[in-house]
């Protein structure tokens, strides 16, 4: 078995265009070659964006350490998987943190989540 050297799939499906669909389908039957089902659906793209993943450093490790000195400081919480390792579940475990800070969500502490 031949993979790419990282090997992705989408999760769930993406609503399609009927072209993309009827595209893919003819793609399938072998109606059409790779080239010209990448064609189609690159057409259909109306735009893109660019995501990062957080840059993990020495000095973010020691600036997340300093949470609790900036966060509610001028009634100003601070939450997001920057926070983290930047994960999804980074980010819901720092927004778990800053309720817990303002103490408007409980089970934060019984679930283990808050620092």
């Amino acid at each position: 078995m031949s993979l790419p050297l990282f090997p992705v799939t989408t999760v769930g499906s993406w609503p399609r265009p009927p072209e993309v669909a009827e595209a893919m389908r003819a793609y399938r039957r072998r109606r059409i070659d790779r080239a010209e089902l990448d064609r189609i659906a690159d057409e259909a793209v109306i735009g893109t964006i660019a995501y990062d993943h957080p840059v993990i450093t020495r000095e973010s490790v020691a600036a997340q350490r300093r949470w609790a000195e900036i966060s509610g400081a001028d009634r100003i919480h601070y939450c997001g998987a920057y926070w983290g390792w930047g994960f999804h579940e980074d980010g819901c475990w720092s927004a778990l943190r800053a309720c817990e800070r303002l103490r408007a969500l409980e089970p934060a502490v019984k679930l283990g989540l808050a620092a």
